[in-house]
Parts: structure tokens; C-alpha cells; sequence
């Protein structure tokens, strides 16, 4: 995905929420990630350059 300047990862105990972000702070993506499905996670993440920066809160 092109444009992206972060990604923000809000980790809870079942899902974590991904919110996608370009230079100006414009949301790009925002979607819910299942922790039950290890390759729905791995996906997300291979649709970015290896250099995207990843913000992580985890309460």
C-alpha cells in the first residue's frame, strides 16, 4: 500500500484494531483483526513496505 506513513495496532486479548494513516494523518484503512486467524494478521501486514513504521497500545 502506497502513501502509508503509519500504522496504528491497538492490541486487545481477541482482536486488534489496525488504523492505516498517510503523511497527513488521513485514515486509509481501518479494520478489526481476529487474533484466532494468524494469517489474516500476516496478510495485513504484507500489504506494506518493510520500512512502514507500526505504533502498538496494548492495554
Amino acid at each position: 500500500m502506497s502513501s502509508v506513513a503509519v500504522v496504528a495496532l491497538d492490541l486487545h486479548k481477541k482482536f486488534s484494531r489496525a488504523i492505516v494513516m498517510d503523511p497527513g494523518g488521513k485514515i486509509l484503512d481501518d479494520r478489526k483483526i481476529s487474533h484466532a486467524d494468524r494469517a489474516e494478521m500476516e496478510r495485513f501486514f504484507r500489504e506494506f513496505e518493510k520500512e512502514t513504521d507500526v505504533v502498538m497500545e496494548a492495554a
